[in-house]
């Protein structure tokens, strides 16, 4: 209907802020986006919970900018931390998979 039409496109936002290192790089491309780009931010709420660091720790803002759509440091990072199991570690990577 037209009413469903309305709601899921006032959905899309092209607002950008949050805390960098936290959130989606689609927001930090001013691009469009939706309730998916939340599922990033989760991704490293939960890196965070889950290692007592944010996933980009000690890094300039210029660095973060690069950083946050390179999909290999992420991976390295994720795979590098030695007190997760598997199962969490494939969790986060797909949360935090650059769809940018």
């Amino acid at each position: 209907s037209v009413m469903k039409k309305d709601i899921a496109t006032s959905r899309i936002g092209r607002i950008s802020s949050g805390t960098l290192g936290f959130i989606a790089p689609e927001i930090i491309k001013s691009q469009s986006y939706d309730e998916k780009c939340d599922l990033f931010s989760v991704g490293s709420i939960l890196y965070f919970l889950m290692n007592g660091e944010s996933l980009f720790c000690q890094k300039q803002a210029h660095e973060i900018y690069e950083l946050i759509f390179d999909d290999k440091y992420i991976e390295r990072k994720i795979n590098t931390l030695m007190n997760l199991t598997k199962t969490s570690k494939d969790l986060l990577l797909k949360l935090l998979k650059v769809d940018a």
